[in-house]
């Protein structure tokens, strides 16, 4: 016959009663760590939602002066980029002017 699963000198019901004693603990244990993992899921996800708000509002601010519907950052870029290339675009043809109207006037008598 095989030996009870329990330490020598128990009785069967003490056994039982030992059993659940540490089941009761490990469980106590586990709701505990549950709860702390949940908590700690909880200020995540805090932290995520003011981190996205803090984000949304900044590109919001990015694309609030802008006369052109801007909804993507590819967007925002692209457009500064065109921008940017208009600007050089006019300052050449301005200093292209300019140095035509030096050279006339140079050329004066």
């Amino acid at each position: 016959m095989a030996e009870p699963a329990h330490s020598p000198g128990l009785k069967c019901t003490e056994a039982v009663a030992l059993e659940a004693s540490t089941r009761a603990k490990a469980d106590q244990t586990l709701k505990e760590s549950i709860r702390e993992v949940a908590d700690r899921i909880a200020a995540v996800e805090a932290t995520r939602s003011v981190l996205q708000t803090t984000l949304d509002g900044r590109v919001d601010a990015l694309v609030k002066g802008s006369n052109i519907n801007l909804t993507t950052l590819v967007e925002l870029i692209a457009a500064y980029e065109s921008a940017d290339t208009n600007v050089l675009t006019k300052i050449s043809s301005l200093q292209l002017a300019l140095d035509a109207l030096t050279a006339r006037v140079d050329s004066l008598p």
